[in-house]
């Protein structure tokens, strides 16, 4: 159910005329409270109310700010966001898995908010713990921005990437009011535009002739908001724009409280931030005059140096300046000479500036904690002095914390009222999942890496030496909270751990089987391989051996079928045979007669001598056929 949706009120019903009235009633009781929010603005932007031009001989006279009181806060600021919030959930009653799911949701959500509003939110709610010592934050739910303006397509676009947007606003313009429950009503007056009322109202303005009339143009008009426990109600100048019974069940703003004490009673007293001791002991104003006074001198003995003129009682000092230099008409035995300024700050000057900076420095945070170089020798004394320094914004990081959780908390609240769900790329949250237990913690952290280790060396020497118990030492250097809920997760890794080990240990066995399996397998390829080539070798030599049996058998055939089945004749001795047989052939056809005896020439028979050779042979072929009548 929206807002627009209750019961509607117009400005003559009794319950808008109790709202107008509660409104200024709050107000009323912090008129002190914004004075004093007045003067720290006017410290950090560097604004000082000074009267030094009326007086006489304004020219030389030149006024310097001190940028103390700014530095002071910027420095803290940047300590303090140096890293990002970090958001805890604790509950009894949800699961491991569910608080995850949350703590993931809820980071998600702060990151986005942030990114549409231009910068992290929780960088103006420290400036603003730190600069006013409160902080306040809105709880807007883009269902009420898409009913007040349906026609804005944007709110579809942001829709999408979350349900709820933060609105950081400065604490000068909200008046809450308090009980020991908490808030139990806030009134807020701010100066608004009145394009911004026509672009954020846009959907609640057709029903009001007179409002829309009063919106045209440009100019301002004041917007004022108020919430109690039961009622809501948003009007412009006594022009109701909305008022309803809202059906919260909390008001949808987070108001939270730094530095100060609710001892005292004053509203200007219960908030005392930073700039508080600077801004009551008006040191602040009498460093400026110090620095004012200083830059006077050095100016005006720089522009007009001061000079002794010695000359008689009747001599008159001549200034000519036409040749565009000066020139000093003397009279004999005058001279003019140049004082030598022993210095235009005395002693006394100096010792009140310092005295100035050790105030300073003493009601606010020293320098030391910013880094400033403190003349220390050793590191271990420079980071001991720097943490000290630090001392005086413990307390401001923890309401810092504080205001962060505070509002999430009320976000969660609101979501679960409301029955909100979100829904968007891999990101589903249900309003059904926020557990009716939790507890929103968030922390900023101020502590640099080499604090850390140093706490970490600190605790590892403890423990090594048996000093204190791991639980002590836990606790008390490194800064853990919950031990045994530490000791529990620290188990857990070790199970986990341990269990992925064992895993990792079966699949390297595993896998250095399955490589003993492929090698065997890869060495019994191997050897077949090796085997079925040296049978292919021994089939090819065997085959070879046969070819050349074969060929032998087939030569000596060939040999018996050439000699007349000669049996067992050498080579040598058969190639001799046959050339014998060729030559006798030859001779033979050479001496046949006619009709076809062999004859011999005459005489041939006595040259042979015989032989053995029908016919004989001629003595010229005596010795040259092997075995033949060899030659001596």
């Amino acid at each position: 159910m929206e807002a627009k949706d209750y019961k509607q009120f117009d400005i003559y019903s009794p319950e808008y005329r109790e709202i107008k009235e509660h409104s200024n009633v709050l107000k009323g009781q912090y008129t002190e409270r914004d004075h004093m929010y007045q003067l720290y603005e006017d410290m950090y932007n560097m604004n000082w109310m000074h009267d030094l031009r009326r007086r006489k001989g304004a020219d030389t006279i030149k006024p310097t700010i001190s940028p103390t009181a700014r530095n002071k806060v910027l420095g803290s600021w940047r300590l303090l966001i140096s890293q990002d919030p970090k958001f805890k959930v604790r509950s009894d009653t949800a699961e491991p898995q569910q608080i995850e799911a949350l703590e993931k949701f809820i980071s998600l959500m702060w990151q986005r908010t942030g990114k549409i509003n231009g910068r992290p939110l929780h960088h103006d709610i420290i400036l603003s713990m730190l600069l006013y010592g409160e902080a306040h934050v809105g709880i807007n739910t883009i269902q009420d921005y898409k009913a007040f303006n349906p026609d804005d397509k944007r709110i579809d676009r942001i829709g999408k990437l979350t349900p709820i947007l933060f609105d950081v606003w400065n604490p000068k313009t909200g008046y809450p009011e308090f009980d020991k429950f908490g808030l139990t009503a806030f009134y807020r007056e701010v100066s608004v535009e009145k394009s911004w009322v026509r672009t954020n109202y846009a959907g609640m303005l057709s029903d009001h002739y007179g409002l829309e009339k009063k919106l045209q143009g440009d100019g301002f008009v004041t917007l004022k908001t108020y919430y109690d426990l039961k009622y809501y109600s948003v009007d412009i100048d006594y022009e109701n724009i909305i008022c309803c019974e809202h059906g919260l069940p909390a008001i949808p703003i987070a108001v939270t409280l730094a530095d100060g004490s609710d001892l005292f009673d004053k509203s200007e007293q219960v908030r005392q931030p930073m700039l508080y001791t600077l801004a009551q002991s008006r040191l602040w104003e009498r460093e400026n005059l110090y620095l004012t006074v200083t830059t006077s001198n050095l100016f005006a003995l720089g522009c007009m140096p001061m000079v002794a003129y010695t000359h008689d009682m009747n001599s008159k000092l001549k200034i000519n300046n036409d040749s565009g230099i000066l020139v000093a008409d003397l009279a004999k035995g005058d001279t003019i000479d140049f004082v030598q300024s022993k210095g235009f700050l005395t002693n006394e000057m100096q010792n009140m500036g310092q005295m100035y900076k050790d105030y300073i420095d003493k009601s606010t945070v020293f320098d030391t904690a910013f880094g400033e170089n403190g003349g220390t020798g050793t590191f271990s004394e420079a980071s001991l002095l720097s943490v000290a320094s630090r001392l005086p914004l413990v307390s401001t990081q923890e309401q810092c914390g504080m205001a962060l959780a505070n509002a999430v908390d009320l976000a969660l609240l609101t979501m679960k009222e409301r029955k909100i769900n979100f829904k968007h790329d891999d990101i589903q949250f249900s309003y059904k999942d926020i557990p009716t237990d939790y507890e929103i913690i968030c922390k900023l952290d101020m502590t640099q890496p080499q604090e850390r280790l140093q706490r970490a060396n600190e605790a590892a020497v403890i423990l090594a030496n048996g000093l204190a118990s791991k639980q002590w030492t836990q606790e008390n250097t490194i800064g853990v909270e919950n031990t045994e809920e530490m000791n529990t997760a620290m188990l857990n890794e070790k199970v986990e751990q341990a269990f992925v080990d064992y895993r990792i240990q079966e699949i390297i066995q595993d896998m250095q089987m399955r490589k003993q399996q492929q090698e065997q397998q890869r060495q019994q390829v191997l050897a077949q391989a090796q085997q079925q080539a040296q049978e292919a070798q021994q089939r090819s030599v065997q085959r070879q051996q046969e070819q050349a049996m074969q060929e032998e058998a087939m030569l000596q055939q060939q040999q018996q079928m050439n000699t007349g089945g000669a049996q067992n004749i050498p080579r040598g001795q058969q190639l001799e045979s046959d050339l014998l047989a060729m030559v006798q052939q030859q001779a033979m056809m050479n001496n046949m007669n006619p009709t076809g005896q062999e004859q011999m020439p005459e005489g041939q028979a006595e040259r042979l001598g015989g032989g053995g050779i029908p016919g004989g042979m001629p003595p010229e072929m005596g010795g040259i056929l092997p075995g033949m009548g060899g030659m001596a």
